[in-house]
């Protein structure tokens, strides 16, 4: 299965848009990696396809396996250029999206820190079970990084 994420904003303080499956929107996510400061475009995700499978190590998925019955796993996206790792799991603002997608129902941008995904838990419920059986499955699971906006956002920026 192919899961496309279409980054469609970005500012100096943060790297927004949506997970998409079969033209359908799963949800919005921020993105950024490990870092002392964000340095936009050079700290978001890479333009590119990569697979994704279900770390079974580590403090998140010890976290999320006793939060989360249904935990199998932390969707975790491999191969990415200049990255330790990026996993998708909640949280909602900047200062959390360290190593990461964050995922959400909503999308809040504003100024400067003040980008956040919104409803982080319940977009997360919702689309983990899919997610973590399609990367389990024989065919796999790939993410599609890509720039642009399918659709009208109502002037927000497009993505460089």
């Amino acid at each position: 299965m192919i899961i496309e994420l279409v980054r469609f904003y970005t500012d100096g303080s943060c790297t927004a848009g949506a997970l998409y499956c079969q033209d359908k929107q799963l949800c919005y996510v921020l993105e950024d990696r490990m870092r002392n400061k964000k340095i936009n475009d050079i700290t978001a995700i890479p333009i590119g396809e990569y697979p994704i499978t279900l770390h079974t190590a580590g403090g998140f998925h010890e976290r999320y396996k006793k939060k989360y019955p249904e935990h199998k796993g932390m969707l975790l996206l491999n191969n990415i250029p200049n990255f330790k790792w990026v996993l998708i799991h909640i949280g909602n603002t900047i200062d959390d999206t360290s190593g990461c997608l964050l995922v959400g129902n909503e999308l809040r941008l504003g100024e400067k820190t003040n980008c956040r995904v919104v409803h982080s838990t319940v977009a997360y419920r919702a689309i983990y079970p899919h997610l973590a059986a399609a990367a389990a499955s024989e065919e796999g699971l790939t993410i599609k990084v890509i720039n642009g906006c399918p659709f009208d956002f109502g002037g927000i920026p497009a993505a460089a």
